[in-house]
């Protein structure tokens, strides 16, 4: 397949993105390629919305049209992205009654519950400065329910005029819920890439084109450098060392 369609992927619809996620072989490089750009693409998007509606409490509830299609787009990647979680991680969901297999937020709920340890618990730390270290845990209290942005999400798709939290569900995608949702997949593709750089015995935790939006906390790896901001070319040069020390070991 070729590299100029993996490079461009993210300009493509989630459902091309899936049909071909099917049929290339997964790894950190394509990831990034594939996913992790996507993902850079659809913050860029919430952080040019933010220069229109500043990051305050006051505008926390502020709805727009761009949230709820953003939002939208984020949950929507959401799903593709634990079907491929579940698929690294070699797990099997339940089958319906014609011996499909059932992909929906319940079968990720029991997937994380059986193979990702902390997942729920994760803090996520806004460090842009304009957010003021906002403190976020996308997934946490997810147990009986969905976590309340996922629930928005799924009322706008199916009925957005139904009342939602006192409010018609599209009054609901506003600013925090749609940040919520942004940092729910900002972590759900670095645990993915994480596991992907493990599966080749490498160290390397973060892409090397950082988020300009998040850092996960305690994420615990020589390269926290890359996500607090610091200069990549830095982050190379440390990667370079460490290959280099590698090599004169063995020989």
């Amino acid at each position: 397949m070729s590299w100029i369609i993996l490079c461009n992927i993210y300009h493509a619809p989630t459902i091309i993105k899936n049909f071909l996620a099917k049929v290339v072989n997964l790894n950190a490089n394509n990831f990034e390629k594939t996913f992790w750009n996507y993902y850079l693409e659809l913050e860029r998007q919430y952080l040019e919305i933010e220069l229109i509606i500043p990051f305050d409490e006051i505008n926390y509830s502020t709805f727009s049209y761009k949230y709820r299609d953003l939002l939208w787009t984020i949950c929507s990647e959401i799903d593709v992205l634990f079907r491929e979680y579940m698929k690294i991680e070699g797990f099997t969901p339940d089958l319906d009654d014609e011996g499909n297999p059932i992909y929906n937020i319940n079968q990720y709920n029991k997937f994380v519950n059986s193979k990702i340890q902390n997942f729920k618990t994760q803090e996520i730390t806004c460090y842009n400065p304009k957010f003021n270290k906002k403190k976020i845990h996308p997934y946490k209290n997810w147990e009986n329910e969905p976590p309340k942005w996922w629930q928005i999400y799924n009322k706008i798709k199916h009925n957005p005029e139904k009342i939602k939290y006192g409010k018609k569900a599209y009054k609901c995608a506003n600013q925090i819920c749609t940040l919520n949702a942004l940092g729910g997949l900002f972590q759900l593709n670095l645990y993915i890439y994480k596991k992907l750089k493990e599966n080749c015995d490498d160290e390397m935790k973060v892409p090397i084109f950082e988020s300009n939006l998040f850092k996960l906390e305690n994420w615990g790896n020589d390269y926290d450098h890359i996500i607090n901001g610091r200069d990549a070319s830095k982050a190379v040069d440390d990667l370079l060392d460490k290959l280099i020390k590698k090599v004169s070991e063995q020989y």
